[in-house]
């Protein structure tokens, strides 16, 4: 090769002339036809286990429904959407079930993740599809209603009460929840975790109030000393 003969391009692999984008022509050898199978299956493999790994970012491992990061990323979206759209009507329910530590120190914190199991059961029969109902921590779920003004939702509140009030095989007779409800309100949430603040006051309320209800927030709701989610944070909780 001379001083200024060009260098050729290094040629890139290619496939086997009988493989084509995974396909394999007839009468190819059988060790190729094993070759690309195999690769085929590892591919698909890998993708399940990046789906499976994703699934799992955002599930409660316990109850199986979504958990505080997927929740409070819909909430984000919703909260966005409610906020271009002056008609856009968005509802939030705070759930807490009532003396849940008794429930432990008195059968045992498996009789408490029963509990917990079948609380979430109860919510996702009870809600529509267009609803979402995640565990955000403890025996704390929230709820979003999309599309649902303030009568609405505590319809649904009183609803989810009575099924869980009416519900036969909690491991403790008589278990019961408290729920508060917030409705989307230009004037007063600037950003998700104020809407969010207002059903975590009113569920605070229901609690003062005696348990085993729904209270709805309103400009006479007392705010809590330290609302727990003074920011929605979207990093993995639960």
């Amino acid at each position: 090769m001379t001083e200024n003969q060009e260098i050729p391009p290094l040629k890139k692999p290619t496939k086997h002339p009988q493989e084509v984008e995974g396909y394999i022509k007839k009468g190819a050898p059988e060790e190729l036809a094993r070759i690309v199978v195999a690769k085929d299956i590892s591919s698909k493999r890998k993708d399940r286990k990046v789906q499976e790994l994703t699934e799992q970012s955002m599930m409660d491992v316990l109850t199986g429904l979504p958990n505080r990061r997927y929740l409070f990323t819909e909430l984000a979206k919703e909260f966005s959407l409610a906020k271009r759209n002056g008609g856009y009507e968005l509802s939030v329910l705070f759930l807490d079930g009532d003396h849940f530590k008794a429930i432990n120190d008195e059968l045992g914190h498996k009789a408490g993740d029963s509990t917990l199991k079948q609380f979430a059961d109860v919510f996702k029969r009870s809600l529509r599809a267009s609803d979402t109902i995640g565990r955000v921590g403890g025996e704390e779920f929230v709820a979003l209603l999309p599309r649902t003004n303030s009568e609405h939702a505590q319809q649904a509140a009183e609803k989810l009460l009575e099924v869980v009030r009416a519900h036969p095989s909690f491991p403790k007779s008589g278990t019961t929840i408290s729920i508060g409800v917030s409705t989307f309100d230009k004037d007063l949430d600037r950003d998700p975790e104020d809407l969010l603040g207002r059903a975590d006051d009113a569920v605070y309320h229901a609690k003062e109030m005696g348990r085993n209800r729904a209270e709805v927030w309103t400009t006479q709701t007392p705010q809590k000393a330290e609302r727990q989610f003074s920011k929605v944070d979207v990093s993995p909780k639960s």
